[in-house]
């Protein structure tokens, strides 16, 4: 279902890896909300707890939307299972360019250890090679030995 959730609803973010968010960028998507609006929905759960709703993918779009004085900003409101909603939101965000590579590795084995994901699994939902996924996990090598 979609609907436009609007600025007042009660809203937070899944737990996502990447803490940093590059000012530049976030001024440049929210100058663009401002000119276009969000073309592209972002996806949200339902949160009983908040009467409001928790956004597992786009909460950079979510930000951006209200800094730019949206009143609503269009979402996909879904019900997965919280092994679904943990997934599409941490493999939504790897798709984002201002993850590194040891962010993205982080990622790919949560994955694998959380889910019990294979490589090859794991690759597929990432839509990267499973070269890329292992290529990844190496530089988590480097840092723990």
């Amino acid at each position: 279902m979609s609907k436009g959730i609007p600025k007042d609803m009660s809203v937070e973010y899944v737990d996502l890896p990447d803490k940093q968010l590059d000012e530049t960028v976030f001024q440049e998507l929210t100058e663009n909300i401002k000119k276009q609006g969000v073309l592209d929905h972002a996806i949200a759960v339902p949160d009983q707890k908040r009467n409001g709703y928790k956004i597992i993918s786009g909460k950079r779009r979510w930000r951006a939307g209200m800094m730019g004085k949206l009143a609503k900003v269009p979402c996909f409101i879904t019900l997965p299972s919280g092994k679904q909603t943990t997934v599409i939101a941490k493999f939504t965000d790897i798709k984002q360019q201002n993850l590194n590579p040891i962010e993205k590795a982080r990622i790919y084995q949560s994955a694998m250890e959380d889910f019990g994901f294979s490589l090859e699994e794991t690759a597929d939902i990432a839509g990267v090679p499973h070269t890329e996924i292992i290529d990844c996990l190496k530089l988590l090598e480097g840092i723990v030995s």
